[in-house]
């Protein structure tokens, strides 16, 4: 859980002396910021990052108290970070995460003493207007939070090539769990230069390109299984090896092809309205994409879901797992 908490002024001067209880009385482990300050110099928004366990029907209160002298709480696991020369590694105490300096952004996951993830299948990749591929350069790997909750380490670089784009990942590690949340930004460093003093799509500073990959290999041998929903509510399906796709064609709405889409070209590129799955030689629609997808080989098991799962924010959304030599989830379309 994530917490953005106002604050009147003067009312605390140092996050770091709250404590959390949970509706049990006991201390919850909490990780907390502050994101802006007063005059005075006292927390104006606090930001409080904290882990539940599975909760009851009805009300579950929390309470923020001030106390320096008590020991927070603690559950299953822990959360260590090792900065080396090759990697930093996160242990959450489910799971060991190494993030590479070099060009691999992600080089192992250890779960139960096993390899989870191929390096050599590990990738990020950018195929650009022409369908070449331009490999992920990395110059900057850093651990930018460590906590008690949560471990954050921040990568920067950019793709090579004419018209390179800059690219910027940070891995979110939370203790007592497997799970790691990337949030992927990318740059254009060109300034724009609007000919005729007109704001418009193509100008000569933009950067075209038709794909950004993440690709994550399993490790072990024979076809994973591939189990996914397509949308929230759906009942799970399941195929061993073979290839899946769902991909987010249009916004899936009503005005899916309304001139508010027109590119650069001045031509909607929406070709149907909503998305496609294919998977196991059967074809399906419908309007919008939210999917999960989870992938299980001989030694463990790669699950990921789109922003919207959750949260039910995004309308565009493109995803595609190559199930004999691993899983690549696309972004949204440009």
């Amino acid at each position: 859980m994530t917490v953005g908490i106002p604050l009147p002024k003067g009312a605390l001067e140092e996050p770091e002396t709250l404590r959390l209880l949970g509706p049990d009385g006991l201390y919850v482990p909490l990780q907390v910021s502050s994101l802006a300050r007063w005059s005075d110099g006292s927390v104006k928004w606090l930001l409080a990052e904290f882990l539940l366990d599975p909760l009851i029907e009805g009300s579950s209160p929390w309470t923020l108290v001030e106390d320096d002298d008590r020991e927070q709480g603690s559950r299953p696991g822990s959360l260590l970070v090792r900065e080396g020369l090759q990697s930093i590694v996160v242990e959450t105490g489910v799971a060991t995460f190494h993030v590479g300096r070099g060009d691999e952004p992600l080089i192992r996951v250890v779960v139960d003493g096993r390899e989870l993830v191929d390096p050599a299948s590990t990738r990020v990749v950018l195929v650009d207007s022409s369908g070449r591929e331009q490999a992920l350069r990395i110059e900057e790997v850093a651990l930018e939070a460590r906590g008690p909750v949560r471990a954050t380490v921040r990568l920067a670089g950019y793709f090579g090539g004419r018209g390179s784009c800059r690219f910027t990942a940070r891995f979110r590690f939370f203790q007592g769990t497997g799970l790691a949340c990337m949030r992927v930004t990318l740059h254009n460093p060109n300034r724009a230069r609007h000919p005729g003093g007109i704001w418009d799509l193509g100008d000569p500073g933009s950067v075209l390109f038709r794909d950004l990959s993440i690709e994550l290999g399993l490790e072990g041998s024979g076809e994973p299984t591939i189990t996914w929903e397509a949308e929230a509510g759906q009942s799970p399906r399941s195929m061993i090896g073979g290839d899946l796709e769902i991909y987010q064609d249009s916004s899936g709405g009503e005005n899916w092809n309304s001139r508010n889409h027109i590119n650069r070209s001045g031509r909607i590129p929406c070709s149907f309205r909503g998305y496609r799955m294919r998977a196991a030689g059967r074809e399906e629609f419908g309007l919008r994409a939210s999917p999960l997808i989870s992938m299980s080989g001989t030694d463990g098991r790669v699950a990921a879901a789109s922003k919207r799962r959750y949260r039910e924010l995004l309308d565009n959304w493109a995803a595609c797992a190559e199930a004999r030599r691993g899983c690549s989830v696309l972004p949204p379309a440009a």
